[in-house]
């Protein structure tokens, strides 16, 4: 059985040009007003990194899950 490892994500709130409406994104590294995040290029196959304002309209609440080893090293960058 995989390990799971707690990750930060959260649901876009509204569509912009980085994000679909209620698309998933994960963040990587929570700074003081940014969030480092990765996610689907608007929903496709592709997955880019990015650096967004903490308090944007796009940005839902943020929670706690967890996921696999595998996939949050993905998340971390470390398997890039």
């Amino acid at each position: 059985m995989a390990d799971l490892v707690p990750v930060l994500m959260f649901k876009a709130r509204a569509k912009t040009r980085r994000f679909r409406k209620n698309q998933k994104v994960w963040v990587r590294a929570l700074e003081q007003n940014h969030l480092q995040v990765w996610f689907r290029w608007r929903g496709s196959g592709t997955y880019v990194q990015g650096t967004i304002d903490r308090f944007h309209k796009a940005v839902g609440k943020l929670h706690t899950i967890k996921v696999d080893s595998g996939f949050a090293r993905q998340i971390e960058g470390w398997d890039e």
